[in-house]
């Protein structure tokens, strides 16, 4: 018998599942009393507060396949996504983390396939023809993409043929920055020279990592563990400092540079998300769950530019993450 991650949760911690005050005919553990995306249970579970809306962000994800997928393969995207959720809450230093993911398994494409936040395709042709894109793995809405029905997260069956490498995840989280907070790329750099846009090779990204500039998003991609922190200031200053100013122009860069400023990491691309700025209000989750109002709502900049990640993962909210079935 298929069990869901809820059933996992209620057999394996010991909580009261009948208290319903509201009288709604769901367990209060089960509801989402604050509005943020993420269940009661899972709050409390992970050290956050269920009636504090402004403390975590719970990605809710549609996860669509054009096959009926097997069990076992299931079983290979579930765990995927859990070690990307980890990664997700590491890299927003707790402030958010996928709380549920629905599988729905098509035979075909009809037009709800095209409605989930995340698509997997059984043929490789088949994502090339749709996305127009030559790529091994992905396609995600840019960073200036207005996110609609059919622009989610684009990924192929190929994408899970090893479970237990760490690059599943990490596509997973990088495609997740992309799709909910709205990070550009960082592999991919504006050429002064040649006025173009290139991708850092092998030796470049190897190089970054050897200096220890690292950031999920692009700066040493493919060769580091997918727990890496995103990007801050600092990494782009050391670009700087260590020979690599060439390469600073990323998209992520110019995404904030268009808008006048002088830098823009991915922390300040995911403030700017998380305090429901204007520029994330047609994103797909901004408009349900965000922080505006919490300690990060009118940060100085300088604050930002100053800002040091911790370390992590120190909360494995893979544990915790819920699987329902379509």
């Amino acid at each position: 018998m298929r069990h869901s991650s809820r059933f996992w949760l209620v057999s394996h911690h010991y909580v009261s599942l009948r208290v319903d005050i509201d009288g709604d005919g769901v367990s209060d553990s089960w509801e989402d009393s604050d509005g943020d995306g993420a269940f009661n249970i899972q709050e409390l579970l992970i050290g956050k507060n269920p009636a504090n809306s402004h403390d975590v962000l719970g990605i809710r994800l549609v996860v669509a396949t054009d096959w009926i997928a097997s069990d076992g393969f299931i079983g290979r995207v579930v765990e995927a996504f859990r070690k990307a959720s980890n990664a997700i809450y590491d890299y927003t230093d707790g402030h958010a983390f996928i709380s549920e993911i629905k599988i729905v398994c098509y035979d075909g494409r009809p037009p709800e396939f095209y409605d989930a936040h995340v698509v997997i395709y059984e043929s490789e042709s088949d994502f090339k023809e749709e996305t127009g894109e030559e790529r091994e793995h992905t396609k995600a809405p840019g960073v200036y993409w207005w996110a609609e029905p059919g622009d989610g997260i684009r990924l192929m069956k190929k994408t899970f043929t090893c479970v237990f490498c760490w690059s599943v995840a990490a596509v997973i989280a990088h495609e997740i920055g992309h799709y909910v907070f709205r990070f550009g790329d960082e592999y991919v750099y504006w050429d002064r020279e040649t006025r173009e846009w290139k991708e850092l090779s092998d030796w470049e990204q190897i190089s970054l990592q050897l200096h220890g500039i690292r950031s999920l998003m692009g700066f040493g991609w493919g060769f580091t563990a997918y727990y890496d922190e995103i990007s801050t200031y600092d990494t782009y200053e050391t670009l700087e400092e260590e020979g690599f100013g060439y390469i600073k122009r990323t998209d992520q860069w110019a995404m904030w540079r268009g808008e006048g400023l002088e830098y823009g990491f991915c922390w300040y691309s995911l403030v700017a998300f998380l305090t429901n700025t204007s520029r994330y209000e047609h994103t797909p989750f901004s408009m349900n769950f965000y922080l505006a109002g919490n300690a990060l709502t009118g940060v100085d900049d300088s604050v930002l530019l100053n800002y040091k990640p911790l370390e992590g993962p120190y909360t494995l909210v893979a544990t915790y993450m819920v699987v329902v079935f379509g």
